[in-house]
């Protein structure tokens, strides 16, 4: 079982920045800790208005706060001596960060003074006064990309850069972003990073969702169309776009409702403080997760990184996620089985026939026995995905511990102090995450396998490790790749010739490995052909790839989408 610690000094650099916390009329929403709590339990609405976004709805750092710090927590001991792991109350608030001046106690550099702060703090203190493994919770998005705001100057030397970068390289994180996209500055990576939910603060459970009428070959998309880079050409979301047209009714098994979320964040729907009280209109999750709960099928795919909420936007909702990406690796698939709930395509088999892709698996899964079964796992499980202060002897809280009793043999004999203790799941799971992750254990969580598993899931195979494209742990949870029977070299090819050498022709994401994150490659000479290319493209992908090179993005999809296209932009839902 792991300990944690949180050091009266350490809490008292980095705590100033709950003042930062404003809410819609600018003024100051946590002037103490206590107040989290009704923030994030009562007041999220107000919180979120006054980000102008639903970043903040996500702003998970708040919850961790509250959960390490405020609350009655059960693995919580005094001080640091003997500790497993020691707590960092970090509170980048970037939605106020990003906006501030250098010289605001809520700016980047005054991050980085505290960061500074902190390292001459634990320099001070002697072996014995630390615990084994230090750890943060976050939620900006590229947070060592948006760190280095703070810096002195954006060069890769000198003290200041050094001591960011020494407490980067000796703190785990807790974050959304698995693969983050890659700094320019700050370049060495976190110790570890474990994922956590990005489920945002309000998102509301569907939990009867046996009287939520559906197709059962329904399947949506709501997502962002307009990507950066390579992603807008011959991605599996252009290739999305494109299913939006009308096809012939005896080709298609599916149903699709393609819906363009690009806008969402800048809809008025977001600023609900200027309607009227009875015309309020419902936020874009919200609306988003009644759209997913009326389907039976969810494509989730990777955006501009490999971080989506679309899928536990579907957990939440009871929508069966499609997941088409290789680099998914999902919160927490040490307990949750994934594999029992989710579908998984290979990006490739997607991309060479998308239609007939979804044809196969709205066959094989769109039958009620399937997707009963499915959505009680969904409904079981996301117990554990959801963020919410519960008491010790709530559904999720017991459902966590009689699954981790499952993993630890162990675990069933501790007794923790429980009358007034409270979790918040995916903490308590991060917590055992972080400790098995960064300290010698004796007990590692034990992998299950269902020998009743439908024919058309997949177990997890401990042979895996890290460094395969799908980076799960040894002791995880894999969701494989859905294997189209009767193809033994996949789908029949429906992709033009520019799309089947995309990578090379106009780059793609790239993994780099010892900075922990992704990046863009791009091709060793843009708009150049090899003599063989320039024989199989058509003069309008050439003309496509020169023009692509020359501006460094493309200003539409591509394939461009068919005029007939079915796609619905966000703000006629509201």
């Amino acid at each position: 079982m792991p300990t944690f610690c949180v050091d009266p000094k350490v809490l008292e650099i980095f705590s100033k920045r709950l003042t930062c916390f404003k809410d819609s009329n600018n003024q100051t929403a946590l002037s103490k800790s206590s107040d989290i709590k009704d923030w994030i339990t009562y007041h999220s609405d107000e919180v979120r208005l006054a980000a102008g976004s639903p970043d903040f709805t996500r702003l998970h750092e708040l919850y961790a706060y509250y959960w390490f710090v405020v609350a009655d927590n059960p693995y919580k001991i005094p001080t640091c001596e003997g500790a497993d792991l020691e707590y960092i109350p970090f509170l980048p608030v970037h939605y106020v960060a990003v906006h501030t001046p250098p010289s605001d106690p809520c700016s980047y550099k005054a991050l980085i003074d505290d960061i500074l702060a902190f390292m001459v703090t634990d320099n001070a203190r002697k072996p014995y006064e630390r615990a084994k493994e230090r750890f943060i919770v976050a939620s900006t998005f590229n947070m060592r990309t948006e760190m280095q705001r703070g810096l002195p100057d954006q060069n890769r030397r000198g003290p200041v850069y050094d001591t960011v970068t020494a407490f980067v390289m000796g703190t785990y994180i807790g974050h959304y972003e698995r693969f983050p996209q890659c700094p320019d500055t700050l370049r060495k990576g976190w110790k570890g990073i474990i994922e956590i939910p990005y489920v945002h603060l309000k998102a509301p459970a569907v939990e009867h969702w046996q009287t939520v009428p559906r197709s059962l070959n329904s399947i949506l998309f709501a997502g962002r169309m307009f990507l950066f880079g390579p992603e807008r050409v011959c991605s599996v979301r252009a290739a999305i776009a494109g299913l939006a047209a009308p096809k012939k009714k005896e080709v298609r098994e599916f149903t699709l409702t393609v819906v363009n979320m690009t806008l969402a964040r800048a809809h008025p729907s977001m600023q609900q403080d200027q309607l009227p009280q009875k015309q309020r209109r419902l936020r874009a999750e919200d609306m988003t997760t009644r759209l997913y709960s009326r389907h039976s099928f969810c494509l989730v795919t990777k955006g501009d990184s490999y971080s989506t909420s679309s899928l536990y936007m579907a957990i939440m909702s009871n929508c069966v996620p499609i997941v088409i990406g290789d680099w998914f690796v999902f919160a927490f698939n040490w307990i949750v089985p994934y594999d029992k709930f989710v579908v998984r395509i290979a990006e490739e088999d997607f991309l060479r026939n998308p239609e007939e892709a979804l044809n196969y698996i709205v066959n094989n899964y769109g039958v009620k026995p399937y997707l009963t079964k499915m959505r009680k796992e969904m409904t079981k499980w996301k117990k554990l995905l959801r963020f919410s202060v519960e008491s010790w002897e709530s559904a999720a809280a017991v459902q966590t511990r009689a699954s981790m009793v499952e993993k630890f043999v162990s675990f069933a004999a501790v007794t923790l102090n429980t009358k007034t203790a409270v979790t918040v799941p995916p903490l308590e799971l991060f917590l055992f995450e972080v400790q098995f992750k960064g300290l010698e254990m004796t007990e590692r969580p034990k992998h299950m396998t269902d020998t009743e598993a439908a024919l058309q899931h997949f177990n997890g195979n401990e042979s895996l490790s890290c460094i395969t494209p799908f980076h799960c742990p040894m002791f995880s949870s894999v969701v494989k790749p859905y294997r189209f029977p009767g193809f033994s070299n996949g789908l029949e090819e429906t992709r033009s010739e520019l799309c089947r050498r995309s990578h090379g022709l106009i780059g793609m994401y790239k993994m780099v490995y010892f900075m922990g994150c992704v990046r863009i490659l791009w091709p060793l000479r843009p708009g150049f052909f090899k003599p063989e290319v320039e024989r199989r493209l058509s003069a309008q992908e050439k003309d496509f790839v020169t023009n692509f090179h020359k501006v460094g993005f493309s200003p539409e999809v591509y394939p461009p989408v068919p005029q007939n296209a079915s796609i619905i932009p966000f703000e006629k839902l509201v």
